[in-house]
């Protein structure tokens, strides 16, 4: 529930990860806990389409449903690829900076350090045109008046996260192209995440919600 609440939908898969993965029985244990919240009226659930698995929620559905699901594979993949000594301590999601709003900003705490590292998050599933780059460049150029950039201590990375490859081209190409100061991109693929993460041993460090 502290999951839903946070990240505002997931699917079964992403609950076997972030809470069961331990678990031989993990898919099952998460379908048999996601359908008894259900049957309480403690969460909702939708099929998307015929051929996407049950989303769950816990209000109403949230607008954009495919990129927030998408967003969350990102957190997935977060908690997966954290180093030893370290979580994921916060998710700030549609933060806005006033000449762009992040689709996510994740802060990983390393604990035997007491430091925390800082990331971006960009999800682009549409053909818009695609302007992070330019952005993030002004972002730094005008400077951030936030609560965690003084513990920051060097402009965070960005991480770009597509399901394309001609939309991860066009990304790399700006990347390329649209960054005179140097800032740090990783431009990825969806499907790659995913696939990182599902591949992860559970490190109770790993996750905070």
């Amino acid at each position: 529930m502290r999951l839903l609440d946070l990240l505002g939908a997931l699917t079964t898969e992403q609950v076997r990860l972030l809470c069961f993965k331990e678990l031989k029985a993990g898919e099952r244990k998460a379908q048999h806990r996601l359908k008894r919240l259900y049957d309480l009226g403690l969460v909702k659930r939708l099929r998307p389409s015929l051929d996407s698995p049950n989303v769950y929620y816990t209000e109403e559905r949230p607008s954009q449903l495919e990129h927030v699901i998408a967003r969350n594979w990102v957190y997935c993949y977060l908690v997966a690829t954290c180093r030893p000594g370290e979580r994921l301590e916060s998710w700030l999601t549609e933060e806005d900076y006033g000449v762009l709003r992040a689709d996510a900003l994740a802060r990983i705490k390393n604990y035997p350090t007491d430091k925390s590292r800082f990331l971006f998050v960009e999800v682009e599933l549409s053909d818009n045109r695609f302007d992070k780059v330019r952005k993030y460049t002004q972002l730094c150029q005008q400077g951030i008046d936030a609560w965690w950039a003084d513990e920051a201590e060097v402009f965070p990375p960005i991480l770009l996260v597509t399901d394309s490859l001609t939309r991860l081209e066009r990304m790399r190409r700006a990347v390329r192209d649209e960054n005179p100061l140097g800032l740090r991109f990783d431009v990825r693929l969806l499907d790659d995440l995913r696939r990182e993460a599902a591949g992860w041993t559970r490190n109770p460090l790993r996750l905070s919600f």
